[in-house]
């Protein structure tokens, strides 16, 4: 089943769940993502920006990967998620 990509066009693509960064939406999305509950990698939707927020708890991080990779005792999964 495809489901379209609704964030902007971009010269780069960050996982949601893991927050890799990809040079194209394609390459992302046909590799797993030991992060994501479906095993594959799935598009950050929101814009870069210099500051990311964590949807849960409200921290901040320079960065989606690094936001991804520390835990959140606010969130469901035990990770920080990024707000869009």
């Amino acid at each position: 089943m495809h489901v379209p990509y609704e964030g902007e066009e971009s010269s780069k693509y960050f996982c949601f769940y893991c927050g890799q960064e990809f040079s194209d939406i394609r390459t992302l999305t046909q590799y797993p993502c030991s992060d994501s509950p479906t095993s594959k990698h799935v598009p950050y939707e929101g814009t870069i920006k210099d500051k990311y927020l964590c949807k849960h708890c409200g921290q901040e991080f320079s960065d989606l990967r690094t936001l991804t990779q520390y835990p959140c005792s606010n969130s469901p999964r035990n990770k920080h998620e990024p707000r869009r």
